[in-house]
């Protein structure tokens, strides 16, 4: 008991502690200032009692940062004691592979999903894209220069490489890939993968199409009017009012996406790969039907892609407004919740749509959420798309979508507690180290980005961290710690 009771002192003091920090963070930031007028971590002797308002601040602060050590201390990172490879886990360094990295292509262990049907996006386009041979200001393919901009193949799907054929016919069988007749119209597509997951010790690579020389050709994509957890984070909502959520992904969204203009198609050819050669591999492999289809396309056909691929400058605008389409063709009075734009008041629902997520907040009960899910998911269906990881959650629950978790209870939208404490961990060991190269500090400080897109106004603390990271190579040699 004795040990419990010290324990518990020291967390308390640890929360106090926090709470303080937090105190001074605040009333810095109101003076446009960085340094508190206090050193961050001092002991605090208060000798007269606060306003009223201004203990219902310290109050709230006090509540959030016991909230947040107690989450701490809860699960992630073994207990909240610290880990020695957390800064390393965010370099990637060593023999931890983060998903995303950039690993050696292995044509059998990419994710390739078998979609049937696609939905037609060509209508949204409506002629607005294309620099060349489009419209009144278009300008001829000749004249613009795309190798002003690299192109990366992963060494083993280099064209007329047999990686490229196995990962090809793994594409065609996966309905990724049609064939046309004429030649493909500009550099075309090249190809690598980065690491998704493990599952079961096996890898899974995520394939990537490399289009900066093929966007040259685009015109910039119009802007879209994106989802945002920081406006979700500002809706004004009674604690009295009873509140629900849902949340879901549409899985494979942009292999399930596809454009069916010819002209179009061209722009996204496989680059080194002929309808011909694909067709001799199949047919060696068995696939006698595959290998005719893919003939009669005749001499010099071209290869292209049947889906919309990532990394096409207007992938994220076209996905973003066919599901926009859709959820509001599901919840026609649901305003969106939208970066840079104030929140709706919350009637009795309201939406984010990002890309392929979805997140619904119901001032309602959770059969009333339900429906709401139900009437999504029978619209994404009807249009030829799915829907996976649904989630529904009312009173005190929780549910995570975009590396945030949506606290119905708090009433507060906040980071996911491992994914933070892993960053928290990493920054500790980057100030205890007392130097830092500009690569550290630019990684950390992207991972701190991602979190402070809940609270944009917090970006201003970082001006002096940009400005180190902004330094010229010659000005920090190689491997150099400042």
């Amino acid at each position: 008991p004795g040990g419990k009771r010290r324990a518990g002192g020291r967390a308390e003091q640890s929360d106090q502690c926090l709470t303080n920090d937090a105190l001074r963070a605040v009333q810095a930031l109101m003076r446009g200032d960085l340094e508190p007028a206090s050193p961050f971590g001092a002991a605090v002797h208060c000798n007269r009692r606060a306003a009223p308002a201004a203990q219902r601040v310290t109050d709230t602060i006090g509540e959030a940062a016991g909230h947040f050590k107690r989450q701490l201390r809860a699960d992630p990172l073994n207990g909240g004691r610290r880990t020695a490879g957390s800064l390393g886990r965010l370099m990637k360094q060593g023999d931890y592979v983060q998903r995303g990295q950039v690993c050696s292509a292995d044509p059998s262990l990419v994710d390739l999903p078998r979609v049937a049907t696609k939905l037609d996006t060509s209508a949204y386009l409506a002629g607005r894209h294309l620099r060349v041979n489009d419209g009144p200001d278009a300008v001829p393919l000749s004249s613009i220069d795309t190798a002003v901009v690299g192109m990366h193949w992963d060494p083993r799907l280099k064209p007329g490489s047999r990686g490229l054929l196995e990962l090809c016919g793994r594409m065609w069988d996966a309905g990724m890939l049609e064939a046309l007749p004429g030649e493909g119209i500009g550099p075309g597509v090249s190809l690598f993968t980065v690491h998704k997951k493990y599952v079961d010790s096996v890898e899974h690579q995520r394939l990537v199409f490399d289009m900066r020389r093929c966007n040259l050709l685009f015109r910039p994509p119009p802007r879209a009017t994106i989802g945002s957890l920081s406006t979700m984070a500002q809706l004004d909502v009674p604690a009295e009012a009873d509140l629900s959520a849902f949340a879901l992904d549409v899985p494979d969204y942009f292999y399930r996406l596809r454009v069916s203009d010819p002209r179009l198609q061209r722009l996204f050819h496989v680059a080194g790969l002929s309808p011909a050669d694909l067709a001799a591999y199949l047919r060696d492999r068995g696939d006698a039907a595959s290998a005719d289809r893919l003939l009669q396309c005749g001499a010099g056909g071209c290869l292209v892609m049947a889906c919309v691929p990532m990394g096409w400058s207007w992938a994220p605008w076209l996905a973003q407004l066919v599901l926009e389409d859709i959820v509001s063709d599901a919840l026609p009075d649901a305003p969106r919740l939208e970066h840079a734009r104030p929140p709706p008041a919350l009637v009795t629902i309201a939406v984010m749509v990002y890309i392929d997520d979805v997140i619904g907040l119901v001032r309602g009960s959770r059969r009333a959420t339900k429906r709401a899910l139900a009437l999504v998911r029978a619209r994404l269906l009807n249009r030829g798309l799915d829907s996976h990881k649904e989630q529904i959650a009312s009173g005190s629950e929780c549910l995570v979508g975009l590396g945030a978790t949506v606290d119905l209870g708090r009433r507060e939208v906040r980071p996911q507690a491992a994914k933070l404490c892993l960053l928290l961990d990493a920054t500790e060991q980057l100030l205890d180290a007392g130097s830092a190269s500009p690569k550290e500090v630019q990684v950390v400080v992207g991972h701190w980005t991602h979190f402070l897109l809940l609270q944009r106004p917090m970006f201003c603390v970082l001006d002096a961290v940009y400005e180190f990271e902004r330094r010229q190579p010659e000005m920090v040699p190689d491997g150099q710690r400042c």
